[in-house]
């Protein structure tokens, strides 16, 4: 199991320094937190898109 945990603070730093990691609460409902995760996802894409 030390293959998840290990790398992820160097991940959670690099994507700190990009202004690109997004914390989502666990605390919800499963609707809940996969409702946050796609607004983020789709907010995400649209300016990708609309930034070229």
């Amino acid at each position: 199991m030390k293959v998840y945990p290990e790398p992820l603070s160097d991940i959670q730093a690099f994507n700190t320094s990009e202004n690109i990691l997004k914390v989502i609460s666990g605390e919800g409902t499963i609707e809940e937190i996969v409702s946050e995760m796609g607004t983020f996802v789709n907010t995400k894409i649209s300016t990708c898109l609309f930034s070229k």
